[in-house]
This record gives C-alpha cells, structure tokens and sequence, in this order.
C-alpha cells in the first residue's frame, strides 16, 4: 500500500510507533483519534502522522516527535540519514536520505520500501 503526499509531510513506520511510543500503535491511534482524516492517514505501513504547508514549520513538527521518544536523524560517513521519521514534501524531496522509505513524486506517493505501493490511501479513506 502507498500513502498519498500533500505539502510537507511526517512519515512514521508504523512498526516504528510500536516499538517505541508507550502502548504502542493501538494508543498512538486512541491518542490521535480527531486528527485521523485530517492531518494523520495510514496504511498497512506508514503512518502520515501530520503535515504542514509551509516549510518554516518543519522544526516544530520535528520537535514534537522527538519529545515523544523518536530519532529524527543518524549520520553515517557524513551523511545525514531519516531514522524513525522522515519528512518529506509531495514532490519527493526530504533534507535527509530515508532509505525505508520509496517515493514516487510524479504521483505524489510514498511507501515502505520492499512493498507493494497499491492504491494511496489518503484523507478521504477516513472519512
């Protein structure tokens, strides 16, 4: 499955929310539950946990994720990479690599890599 990119978007591995927000995936869904449909959509295996439509916002939605526990970068060689998020804008562009993640910008979507994209599942799936 694929998600569907509008503007600037923060994408979570679902995995990755269970592993390391406290309850895991079930209370980051209890916990967000106005937002589904909105600003937050998933598939079997991203999560666009929010959005913004100007790139001067991008630090305050990073900040929010790493307070609740998430990397937001590695770097290797010099090279920065995404670690349990990326952001990423609906052209496919991100500041960093993200190797877990395959974006397609001429179809403004992105997916887990190793998977199938199949349909996008965006906002309207949730309402």
């Amino acid at each position: 499955m694929a998600i569907r990119l509008e503007f600037v978007n923060l994408i979570i591995p679902i995995q990755t929310i269970e592993e390391k927000c406290p309850g895991g995936w079930k209370a980051y869904l209890d916990d967000n539950v106005k937002r589904i449909g909105k600003v937050m959509w998933y598939d079997s295996y991203l999560v666009r946990a929010t959005g913004c439509m100007c790139s001067d916002e991008v630090d305050g939605l990073i900040a929010r994720y790493v307070r609740l526990g998430l990397t937001a970068t590695h770097t290797i060689d010099a090279h920065v990479y995404s670690d349990d998020f990326c952001v990423v804008d609906s052209f496919g562009f991100s500041r960093h690599c993200c190797n877990w993640l395959t974006l397609e910008p001429a179809s403004s979507t992105a997916w887990l890599t190793g998977t199938q994209p199949g349909e996008p599942i965006s906002r309207d799936h949730f309402r």
